[in-house]
């Protein structure tokens, strides 16, 4: 059983010219889902993830920039 993603597009925008081939249509169609984020919310979605979990996941990000920045900062000076 596969996914089924549905992508909501503009009125008048059109994803698939007539005369491209399915390959280049289908690398159109992966940036425009890229673009508008449809995989990464799939993904979000897949599993719960309980708040806490989340708050936990966000602040461990926030210090690794952080730790970076400031290794950045050393490095420039």
């Amino acid at each position: 059983m596969g996914i089924k993603v549905f992508v909501k597009i503009p009125e008048g925008a059109s994803v698939v010219e007539e005369d491209w081939q399915l390959k280049t249509a289908l690398n159109k169609f992966k940036k425009l889902c890229n673009r508008e984020g449809v995989i990464k919310e799939v993904r979000r979605h897949e599993f719960f993830e309980k708040p806490s979990d989340r708050k936990r996941r966000d602040k461990a990000r926030r210090l690794i920039n952080i730790k970076k920045a400031q290794q950045e900062s050393e490095k420039e000076s």
